[in-house]
């Protein structure tokens, strides 16, 4: 089976790696296919690791120029006349495993990101787009209803204005998609910035950034204080504070071991 995504890792001092992971098929455009979007899952680090070069943050970019034309629409099952179109929904378990990965994943948008492309960078810590970037969920014209998973992620990251790119379903710019809160950053070199900013994240404590991600995603799905509590309380008892603190103190970079 060959392989739709690629992987690569950049060590970026003191063993800790960024690791790029790019959508790759782009005679389609880097169309996702259920079989890139396993192989999106199985690239992601699992658990927090304090081995000698562990991945400390992730980006996801798109192979020439383009992040993804979203779902291809040939690996549908075909029409049943007593079922209808039997749709899989293979978007909410890659993009389940952006959002719940455990080190920040930065995307980079370059060129087209539509439909269930737009979910996956939805679901990551940062997204930072090219000033040429386009954006596009054309459910509605299609004849679909977005999953539940999705609208609800969509929900949080847009705000009121999901009703605007959902119901209208056309393009957007990438300024447009900044001030509805889609993006972060509007930058000429989107894949230049989001590493960039990964190879800063690469260096901050690792238990402090999986904690604040965990944290973050308490409040997202309303739970309690106490939960972030907890997470807090990892890192007050953590050796990286103490060598935050030291480094702070003496005026040196830190050398973070996520212990």
């Amino acid at each position: 089976m060959s392989s739709t995504i690629l992987v690569q890792d950049d060590v970026v001092g003191d063993g800790a790696v960024v690791r790029a992971v790019t959508l790759c098929q782009p005679a389609r455009r880097n169309a996702l296919t259920p079989t890139m979007l396993l192989q999106l899952i199985e690239a992601l680090p699992k658990a927090p690791s304090s081995s000698s070069q562990p991945v400390r943050a992730v980006v996801l970019e798109g192979a020439e120029g383009t992040f993804s034309s979203g779902f291809d629409l040939s690996a549908l099952s075909p029409f049943d006349e007593d079922d209808g179109l039997r749709v899989v929904d293979p978007i909410t378990p890659a993009a389940d495993a952006l959002e719940r990965c455990p080190v920040p994943v930065v995307c980079a948008i370059d060129g087209s990101c539509f439909g269930g492309a737009v979910e996956l960078a939805a679901a990551c810590a940062l997204r930072v787009a090219s000033t040429t970037a386009t954006f596009c969920i054309p459910a509605v014209r299609l004849g679909l209803v977005y999953p539940a998973t999705g609208l609800r992620r969509l929900r949080r990251t847009l705000g009121r204005n999901v009703e605007r790119v959902l119901l209208v379903g056309r393009p957007f710019s990438a300024v447009q998609a900044q001030s509805w809160g889609l993006v972060h950053d509007v930058v000429d070199d989107a894949r230049g910035q989001a590493r960039s900013i990964a190879r800063v994240l690469a260096r901050n404590a690792p238990l402090a950034v999986s904690g604040t991600i965990a944290a973050l995603a308490v409040i997202d799905k309303g739970g309690s204080d106490d939960v972030i509590e907890g997470i807090r309380r990892n890192t007050l008892e953590s050796a990286d504070l103490l060598e935050g603190v030291a480094a702070h103190r003496e005026k040196r970079p830190p050398k973070f071991g996520g212990r």
